[in-house]
């Protein structure tokens, strides 16, 4: 048995081995070629590259002069006075220098492929038209019925690199005057359908003294942007924000504001479903919804962040610091929000609030300007709080204040409220408290407080020189119970 497939097995392998050597020889065959032949002879050949070069993205080209030599085992192109013309006939983009590394699965995708694409010193336009197409010196490079040979052809390249450029983008959907980039250096990396790009640039002077933009995204074709996701990340050096307005969306209305940003996004379906920014930043003006008045900010430092849910919206800060003009500056906090409105899967509104410490002074009068539901902003308003809480939790479902469930825990210092409903109000209060709609703790330990109980004496206000103790109470749907012990 064991000889009967030691001959075959055998046989198999001397199949291998010649084919192997075939490959090697067919290989050396077409190396050798090029090295001594082709690329030595190559502008004998300078119809049949433009003819590919055309073919491959799909328009006219010229060159004016052609070189070569090697890097490495590739061969390298170096083309000169490079010149596209658009479907018109029109000249769209001249190149001063190209250099081409040659792929050699060039020979598998019967076209053009390259290894590495570098570009030196060139001078385009970029242009949106009002439909929102998208040209490139000209070319179109989007749309169904668009150029998007082209874009797909350099999305097929191993490596692009562009250096030393002058752009001038022009924005006609946005009805934006031109805005002219200089030293600009690109660098875009593909690996199938995962992208890899780098921007720098230098904007007009009062724009400040540069951008730069990284990006990592995954997409088929520029003619589907739709289905592309990944992240995107961009960078201002000291600027005016508010000169940016022209060209950029914001994800706030963002009217005037002096300083650096940084800013990460997520994209998911060809839209930003994410977005993180560090500000640092004076002299702001903004708004943080279509509905809610302006605000003015003297200065703002930290990070803020936000995204869409499955059902709602998830926002907050990290390390936080603002002043309002004429307002002493607030402590640097970090806090989560959530809220989710009532719509036809969710029949009530929910929300959530996290805290590790809230000013709740400058907190009620920003409030106004802040995207709380307005049931949330109208309550703070009422109650006019004041002093600091500290590891705040804040779950709730339903309209608030009164039909609404929820929990409630935090530790308060220095807290002061006006009365409401039947809930007294108070001055300089420290403690803690866990609630929900039900039931609720107070543990109290004050000094030079006061209560304020307007239902119950007609002299309402109580000096306190120290309040120690526990408030608990429990209420049901005819009745309310509490229970209370004071030291």
């Amino acid at each position: 048995m064991r000889t009967s497939l030691r001959h075959p097995l055998r046989n198999l392998l001397r199949v291998l081995e010649m084919l192997a050597w075939a490959a090697f020889f067919a290989f050396a065959i077409v190396f050798l070629a090029l090295r001594y032949w082709l690329l030595p002879n190559v502008e004998h050949y300078r119809d049949d590259i433009v003819a590919s070069i055309s073919r491959s993205v799909g328009l006219p080209v010229k060159i004016g002069a052609l070189s070569t030599d090697w890097q490495g085992l590739r061969p390298r192109l170096s083309i000169a006075d490079v010149r596209v013309y658009d479907r018109d006939g029109r000249e769209a983009l001249m190149l001063p220098a190209v250099e081409n590394v040659v792929a050699w699965r060039s020979l598998f995708a019967r076209e053009l492929r390259l290894h590495s694409f570098v570009i030196d010193g060139p001078k385009l336009t970029v242009r949106r038209d009002a439909r929102g197409e998208l040209y490139v010196a000209g070319i179109r490079i989007s749309g169904d019925k668009g150029d998007g040979r082209l874009a797909d052809w350099i999305l097929s390249q191993s490596q692009i690199v562009v250096r030393n450029a002058e752009v001038e983008w022009q924005d006609e959907s946005r009805k934006a005057p031109p805005l002219k980039l200089s030293a600009l250096n690109f660098r875009l990396e593909n690996d199938g359908d995962e992208h890899s790009a780098g921007l720098s640039a230098r904007p007009p002077r009062e724009l400040g003294p540069g951008l730069e933009v990284r990006a990592r995204l995954a997409g088929a074709s520029v003619r589907q942007l739709a289905n592309w996701s990944g992240r995107v990340y961009a960078e201002l050096g000291s600027t005016d924000l508010a000169g940016w307005r022209a060209w950029v969306d914001y994800p706030l209305d963002v009217r005037r504001g002096d300083g650096a940003l940084r800013l990460w996004a997520t994209l998911a379906s060809g839209r930003i479903s994410e977005a993180t920014a560090d500000v640092a930043l004076s002299n702001v003006s903004a708004r943080l919804a279509r509905e809610l008045p302006v605000l003015e900010i003297a200065n703002v430092r930290g990070r803020v962040y936000g995204r869409e849910t499955a059902g709602g919206y998830d926002f907050g800060v990290r390390r936080l610091a603002l002043a309002r003009p004429g307002a002493p500056e607030m402590t640097a906090t970090s806090f989560r929000a959530s809220w989710e409105p009532a719509s036809g899967t969710t029949l009530t509104q929910r929300g959530s609030v996290q805290a590790e410490l809230i000013e709740l002074g400058p907190l009620s009068h920003l409030a106004e300007f802040l995207p709380f539901p307005a049931d949330l902003r109208a309550l703070l308003a009422e109650l006019r709080p004041q002093g600091n809480l500290q590891d705040v939790k804040f779950d709730w479902k339903g309209e608030l204040p009164d039909r609404a469930v929820f929990i409630a825990k935090t530790r308060f210092a220095g807290l002061t409220m006006n009365a409401w409903h039947r809930i007294p109000g108070f001055a300089n209060m420290s403690g803690s408290v866990e609630a929900n709609e039900k039931k609720g703790t107070i543990q109290f330990a004050s000094r030079k407080s006061e209560l304020d109980l307007p239902r119950v004496f007609p002299e309402p206000r109580i000096a306190l020189e120290a309040l120690n103790g526990e408030v608990s109470w429990e209420r049901n749907a005819s009745t309310s119970v509490g229970e209370a012990g004071f030291v």
